[in-house]
């Protein structure tokens, strides 16, 4: 097929997701078609790019929407960016610096149909079956790229981030944070859980508040998922995750809502305010603890 004509196809499959009807069309419409234009120019797409985004499979349409959104973000942001046929979807570089993006859109496994398509009315939130989903999609990319770098397709000494896009994760918006009110990647990473208050047997007075210590999450097999990866050497070669959503409305934004969380024994870590992020998070390791804050 000539390139004009999977361009309009393109187009086309913008349009039905986001249909005439709907708001701010027009300018959604644009920016999605210069956005995709500007992703095919650079040479960013791999050789199943177009297949994949054209594909009637939600979920490679949204990975592929998201590789294409989070190049324009990085590009606003004043990297200039590159990709290869085998090895992370984007090598962003910025002030003689340079750093590997590896993004991942989790499928809603698990999740329940009334969280992923709601209707009217109170629902719970399953907070820890979306948390599950970020651990799977953090731990596959880990294990990526460990791969790119047994390869050599990443060199011992380039950063590694992998970037978390929960647009299949539910069909509200903004609900990238956790049970514990902070990040999800922060809970994936870092092990904190929800918020604890200890009580005075006697008194019933409350002694102390908290963050749970949360190292763990159960899975629908009973078994134990690691929410402390970033303490896992396996992990030293991811410098940090992202988390962000990218989906089709979020093009009109010019705020970018995403997460960043630094692992705290990196091999290779990432600047402080290199990745442009509306929240960064990083660790402080002393002998017997640790201190998980946000960074100004």
């Amino acid at each position: 097929m000539k390139p004009n004509n999977q361009r309009q196809q393109v187009l086309a499959l913008f349009t039905e997701k986001w249909p005439v009807q709907a708001p701010d069309h027009a300018l959604v419409q644009q920016r999605l078609a210069d956005a995709f234009d500007e992703f095919m120019a650079q040479g960013l797409g791999d050789p199943q790019f177009i297949r994949q985004l054209l594909s009637d499979k939600e979920e490679c349409f949204a990975q592929r929407l998201g590789e294409i959104q989070l190049a324009l973000r990085m590009k606003n942001a004043g990297f200039t960016l590159a990709s290869k046929v085998k090895g992370p979807d984007l090598l962003a570089t910025k002030d003689g610096r340079e750093v590997w993006l590896e993004l991942i859109t989790p499928e809603p496994k698990d999740l329940p149909e009334e969280w992923i398509r709601p209707r009217n009315g109170v629902q719970s939130f399953p907070h820890e079956k979306v948390l599950l989903r970020w651990t799977a999609g953090i731990k596959e990319k880990m294990e990526k790229g460990r791969s790119y770098l047994d390869k050599g397709i990443i060199r011992p000494g380039d950063p590694y981030v992998i970037v978390v896009n929960d647009a299949l994760l539910n069909a509200r918006g903004g609900f990238l944070h956790g049970i514990s009110q902070k990040p999800f990647v922060v809970e994936a990473t870092l092990a904190v859980g929800p918020l604890q208050v200890t009580i005075d047997r006697n008194t019933l007075e409350a002694l102390s508040t908290g963050h749970q210590h949360r190292t763990h999450v159960i899975n629908h097999n009973q078994a134990k998922v690691p929410a402390d990866t970033f303490f896992d050497p396996k992990y030293q070669h991811v410098s940090a995750v992202m988390g962000t959503t990218l989906c089709i409305p979020d093009i009109r934004d010019e705020v970018w809502h995403n997460q960043l969380a630094h692992n705290p024994r990196a091999g290779v870590p990432v600047p402080h305010g290199f990745i442009p992020a509306g929240e960064e998070w990083a660790c402080k390791e002393t002998t017997n603890q640790y201190t998980v804050f946000q960074l100004d």
